[in-house]
C-alpha cells in the first residue's frame, strides 16, 4: 500500500498541522476542533514571541473549558525577551468532540505551531 504525496500519517491518522500568527485578545478562541466523533492529539506545540513585539500579558490554550485540569498550556508571555516554548509530550484531548482553544489577557504578537493528529 503506497502513500500519496504530501500525506502524512500518524498511528493510522492522517497528520494535522496547525500554525496561527496571534495579534488581539482572545476569549476561548477555537484553535482546532475535531471532526465529529474525533479527539484532537497534541504531538507537538510551539509558541514563539518576537523581542519588543507584544505587550506582557498571560497565555491559556485549552482543552475543552479553561480549567486547571484541561490546560495544555498557561504562561506569561514577556516582550522583552524571544521565547520560543516547544513540548513535544504528547497530548491527547480528554474528551471526543473537544475544542482545542485560547485565551489571552492582553494584546499580544506572537506564533503558535500545533502538530498533531485525530483519532
Amino acid at each position: 500500500m503506497g502513500l500519496e504525496a504530501g500525506l502524512a500519517i500518524n498511528s493510522g491518522n492522517e497528520s494535522v498541522h496547525k500554525d496561527f500568527a496571534i495579534a488581539s485578545i482572545f476569549t476561548g478562541a477555537a484553535l482546532w476542533t475535531p471532526a465529529t466523533g474525533k479527539r484532537f492529539v497534541i504531538t507537538s506545540l510551539t509558541l514563539v514571541v518576537a523581542k519588543a513585539a507584544s505587550t506582557t500579558g498571560t497565555v491559556t490554550i485549552y482543552d475543552g473549558s479553561n480549567v486547571q485540569h484541561s490546560r495544555v498550556f498557561q504562561g506569561t508571555l514577556d516582550p522583552d525577551t524571544t521565547i520560543v516554548y516547544r513540548s513535544s509530550a504528547v497530548y491527547r484531548s480528554q474528551g471526543i468532540g473537544n475544542v482545542l482553544r485560547l485565551t489571552t489577557t492582553s494584546t499580544m504578537a506572537f506564533t503558535i505551531v500545533i502538530e498533531g493528529y485525530e483519532e
